[in-house]
């Protein structure tokens, strides 16, 4: 974590509410009144939805029928000092290969270090709610994915719907080798060139793929 003087925190999480947008094929959140103060002594409200809805992450057990689920997960895992690289200027729809990813990083100067979290900039986030959403991001190819394996990064992420396009070869890189993706986030380009840590705690679910998250970045100021 960086000092507290001369920093921002900034939120990089996504709202969910009743019908917020959702991964195509998966059911719309419901939230509905459980008690009231009207006729109880609290107010409750109860919910419905997929653990990847919304700002969200994917723990190994996604992709990988051995692989870690929420709940074993140490903690350290979930926050680090994070890197922007930003991609907004590659094709909707397009995977990156591994020596277009090298020479983007090369090009802004980033260095990555193990244990880093790496999160990409498409600005896709603007387009949130409009089916466009769904479809206008760049991801990240297998082999680029692998490269980031190599340089032993423990998490990566993209203010998109997911980190890569059917067949998810980037999930199927990066979940075995214990990398925790963060998906649906927003507000990356307020990272954009800062030296920023990174946190985005899961709920403890017990056997699950995936969790909910407020996602936030510490930033330095310039």
């Amino acid at each position: 974590m960086l000092s507290n003087e001369n920093t921002t925190w900034i939120d990089l999480t996504l709202p969910v509410y009743n019908g917020s947008p959702v991964f195509p094929g998966q059911p719309s959140p419901t939230f509905f009144t459980w008690t009231t103060l009207d006729l109880h002594p609290n107010a409750t409200t109860a919910f419905f939805m997929v653990e990847h809805t919304g700002t969200h992450l994917d723990v190994p057990s996604h992709f990988d029928k051995t692989g870690l689920s929420v709940e074993e997960i140490p903690v350290d895992r979930f926050c680090g000092r994070c890197l922007i690289v930003d991609i907004s200027h590659f094709k909707p729809g397009e995977s990156l290969s591994r020596e277009e990813l090298q020479r983007t990083i090369n090009q802004q100067g980033i260095t990555i270090f193990p244990n880093d979290i790496v999160l990409f900039y498409t600005n896709d986030s603007i387009r949130y709610g409009q089916e466009e959403y769904f479809k206008q991001y760049a991801g990240l190819s297998g082999e680029a994915a692998q490269y980031l394996v190599e340089q032993k990064v423990k998490g990566v992420g993209i203010d998109a719907p997911s980190i890569d396009h059917a067949p998810y070869d980037s999930h199927r890189v990066f979940l075995p080798a214990g990398v925790i993706i963060y998906e649906f986030l927003t507000n990356l380009q307020h990272l954009l060139k800062k030296e920023a840590f990174f946190c985005a705690f899961p709920l403890k679910f017990v056997k699950c793929t995936g969790s909910p998250i407020r996602a936030v970045a510490q930033v330095k100021d310039q």
